[in-house]
């Protein structure tokens, strides 16, 4: 039987792992990528599998809610976990990659591959598809203007949220006589750079970061934040406290010049194999780029700081999933079309990769059996953290004024009937049942 090739809209981490999951069952993808053509938001390149925010991909822990869902999706054959693991820099308990080395080993991935057809061209509208062909959309938050507005019908109850950026600075500029590498509590190596701040030192920081101009938000909108990425200052006005508690977080330290506790501290992150750059952990801001790099430079050790890359706040979309979406990630109007990534409302690197592992092989079940069944109801989903997430995101039913992003977090499983403690377990057993089903295919 000759089957037509499935069109994927977006060549982020959603896009690619589907396109990569469907040519593994020797379907010909169509993978379409509007960039370097058409530069959206705060894309740098036109590489595949940009990460626009943190290079960070969470904990690897085993018995943490990322943790699990990284094992998930090794078990079902993950190209993009793989390709983290092999870009991989030093981030104590968190897989941290080289974000450039990471997109590379992906578009080679991609460009190899000889049931994969790149197409680097902007999907305007999905009436460019004939009727019945098999789409699934991956175009991400940051979807084009255009191609979001002219799903207007499908997606009438689109949501958004701001999401904050933070800055990349360079490793020169860094005086490393104020810096010292230490992991928190002195967990594993020693994977962090951390600048430790005494009392005087962290509220002559604050009071300028509070009274720092920002960009305006645009007109007619307000600015809703997801919290986990709240632009730093914003979290700031909150109380002079809060990022003590937060991003600036002192605890399981000692300052090298005292022996105890500092009254405030930050965390620098490698970016990349060479150690020639660091992201400021937790510093995701709005500040304008003149004040950003005048509030940075009040920072112990950082009096000379060089900006590489500034901090950015942009908008993302995402759709009230509840509603428009079957448990396979079918749209409810077209069961031909599928979604994926963080458009469905879902949060996090490791999450909108899960999302195109899934369509994928819905979309595999949908075409060599002609159910329209998720491929998760043939094991005992809610013990997966996979299964947790879009079960969330698809059955919960939660009213759409309280539909906000969601991540892989332990709030999503039955903790009374499935302790968390011995949840990977669990989610091991039934996710390595699904894979042995899946070789059917």
């Amino acid at each position: 039987m000759s089957i037509a090739a499935v069109n994927i809209i977006g060549g982020g981490l959603s896009g690619a792992e589907a396109a990569l999951s469907l040519a593994d069952y020797g379907f010909k993808v169509n993978l379409f990528e509007c960039r370097p053509g058409v530069m959206q938001g705060v894309f740098k390149t036109g590489g595949l599998c940009e990460l626009v925010c943190s290079n960070s991909l969470g904990s690897l822990k085993p018995e943490s809610a990322p943790g699990v869902l990284k094992s998930e999706l090794s078990a079902l054959g993950s190209h993009l976990i793989a390709a983290a693991l092999e870009a991989r820099v030093p981030g104590g308990q968190a897989l941290c990659v080289d974000r450039e080395k990471f997109s590379e080993i992906i578009s080679a991935k991609i460009e190899t591959n000889a049931n994969i057809n790149l197409m680097r061209r902007e999907v305007l509208s999905l009436d460019e598809f004939e009727t019945g062909s098999k789409v699934i959309i991956a175009a991400g938050p940051l979807c084009t203007p255009d191609f979001f507005n002219s799903l207007a019908d499908k997606f009438s109850d689109n949501l958004y949220f701001y999401d904050a950026v933070s800055p990349i600075i360079d490793a020169g500029s860094v005086d490393m006589s104020r810096a010292f590498w230490k992991n928190r509590y002195s967990k594993g190596s020693d994977d962090y750079l951390n600048i430790a701040l005494n009392k005087d030192e962290y509220f002559a920081f604050y009071n300028e970061l509070i009274k720092a101009k920002t960009v305006p938000a645009r007109e007619g909108e307000k600015e809703i934040y997801f919290e986990s990425c709240m632009p730093i200052e914003e979290l700031a006005r909150r109380g002079e406290h809060t990022l003590r508690f937060g991003p600036m977080k002192p605890k399981g330290f000692d300052d090298p010049r005292t022996g105890r506790m500092p009254y405030a501290l930050i965390q620098l992150r490698t970016e990349n194999s060479l150690n020639s750059a660091f992201n400021i952990v937790g510093f995701q801001t709005k500040m304008t780029f003149g004040e950003q790099a005048r509030v940075l430079a009040l920072i112990p050790g950082l009096e000379n700081v060089k900006i590489l890359r500034y901090g950015v706040i942009h908008k993302n979309n995402y759709m009230y999933s509840p509603q428009l979406l079957n448990f396979n990630l079918s749209m409810k109007s077209a069961p031909d079309i599928f979604a994926a990534g963080q458009i469905l409302g879902s949060e996090g690197y490791c999450e909108a990769i899960a999302g195109g592992k899934l369509a994928a092989l819905n979309v595999v079940h949908s075409i060599k059996t002609g159910d329209n069944k998720s491929v998760l109801e043939s094991i005992d989903y809610e013990r997966t953290m996979m299964g947790s997430l879009f079960k969330y995101l698809i059955l919960s039913g939660v009213a759409k004024k309280r539909f906000v992003p969601m991540n892989s977090n332990f709030g999503l499983v039955d903790t009374a009937k499935y302790p968390k403690e011995t949840f990977h377990e669990l989610s091991n057993e039934q996710i390595l049942k699904l894979a042995d089903l899946l070789k059917k295919y």
